[in-house]
Order: C-alpha cells, then structure tokens, then sequence
C-alpha cells in the first residue's frame, strides 16, 4: 500500500483558477487529498477515514465492477478517469457518467444495495484512493456531515446521468464527441489523449465509422489532430464552439 502523500495528480476541471497553459487545462498542484470529494470533507471525519484509506493504480481498460457484481471498494479517483457504461444484451454501450478527481466512483451502492448498477471501466489509467464499502457506510451512520456531502452528491450524480440521457436523444453525434474529448481533457490535462476511435464509439453509443468521419472533418478544420490511438486537441477553442453546451454545464460537476 503507497503512502497518501505520493499521488500526484494529473487532471484538472474547467472553471478552477490558474489551470490552463497555452488555453490547455494543466494539473493543479499537487496535495495530499487531490481528489477534491475528499478535500472538501471536514477534518474530523478524514482523521477517522484516514486510516482505513489505501492508494492504488487503476489500469487502462480495467473493469472496476460489472453490472450486478458486488461493491467492495469506493475509489475517489486522483490522476484516473473511470467511465460507468450501460451494455446491453446485444453488446452495445454508451456511457453514462465520467468520473475524474472531482467525485466518487461506486457511490450508489452506499444508498441500499451493494451491486453496481451499470459496467465501471477504466478510461484513462492512474492513480485513485478507495476504502471499503462497509467501512464507509458505518462511517456515514454516525457522520452528519459525511452523510450530508455523500447525498449531496448522489444528487448531483442523478443530475449528471438525467443529463446526459437529454444529450443522447438532443445533440448529434459531432456535438456529443466534442464536448465528450473536452470532458476528457478537463480532468486529464494537456493536449493529447490517448484515445482509439473504438474507445470513443464504444463510450459514445456511435458507430467507429461515424466517429472517424467526425475524427476527418475536425482535422481537416486543424481542430484536432490524431494518429492510432492518440487524439490531440490543436484548437480548444474551436472544439468548445463545435461541442454541445453540456460539457460547459457540468463541468464543475461529477
């Protein structure tokens, strides 16, 4: 088990002061709690969490839980991004939340039940703490204020999943893809992403040949650039003006 302290975070959220070099979003400084869930929690309760806290590195493409598998672990993601997918019967997905240093990953299973609802995977490997579930949950019953941030941000959690629901159905395809990149870059920083046109259909509920035209369209407009399995963003500008207003409306959200 690492020690707390050697996480350094590599992701970022829109709208923080000071995070962006050249129009990019860049890491923040680094700190013991960089996921910001646990830093806005008082000092009382993260001296009680402490000790039960580990630190471990999540793989790219790792399933985190399946859906209906049980929840051992809350994760509270520092350099890692997770991404909770939806898969039907028939093999197909589409994401439904993004979760990067700003939130919790597993946080319903603390409502009632201890199974995921939806497949937790991996979008982009690093570094997270997690703590047990059981222990979470006995700190909650006798913690007003954990409790009350835990709730409060399930709410917000519902907010995000309602929202992207509305997305899905209202905005093309171009307009999801961009603002979907942009929601990676927030919490990942700097210009490339190490993304496949697969990965990026697969989160999207979109078929890899539309996301490679899309993927053209936007370099020959000098917008992005890519090659096999890295997508870089050259004018963030201009993919903000091509993305869906949704990726403005949460970004200081999970």
């Amino acid at each position: 088990m690492s020690s707390l302290k050697e996480l350094k975070p590599s992701a970022t959220i829109e709208g923080s002061a000071e995070n962006t070099r050249g129009g990019f979003p860049k890491p923040p400084a680094a700190g013991a709690f960089a996921n910001r869930f646990l830093a806005a929690l008082p000092k009382k309760t993260i001296r009680a969490l402490t000790p039960f806290l580990e630190t471990t590195v999540l793989p790219f493409e790792k399933i985190v839980y399946d859906a209906g598998e049980r929840v051992d672990f809350v994760y509270f993601p520092v350099t890692a991004i997770v991404s909770e997918r939806r898969v039907l019967e028939s093999g197909d997905s589409s994401e439904t939340v993004m979760m990067g240093r700003e939130g919790v990953v597993g946080v319903m299973s603390l409502l009632s039940s201890p199974r995921a609802i939806n497949r937790t995977q991996v979008l982009v490997a690093g570094g997270a703490h997690r703590i047990r579930r059981e222990i979470l949950v006995k700190q909650m019953a006798g913690d007003r204020a954990l409790r009350n941030m835990i709730f409060a941000f399930i709410g917000e959690y519902i907010e995000r999943v309602s929202r992207r629901a509305v997305c899905n159905n209202l905005h093309t395809a171009r307009q999801r893809m961009c603002g979907w990149l942009l929601m990676v870059q927030n919490r990942k920083g700097g210009a490339t992403l190490r993304l496949t046109q697969e990965q990026i259909g697969s989160n999207l509920g979109i078929l890899r040949q539309v996301v490679g035209q899309i993927a053209r369209e936007l370099r020959s407009n000098e917008i992005i650039a890519f090659s096999r399995g890295k997508m870089t963003v050259l004018n963030r500008t201009e993919l903000k003006r091509a993305a869906c207003d949704c990726h403005s409306e949460l970004a200081n959200r999970p």
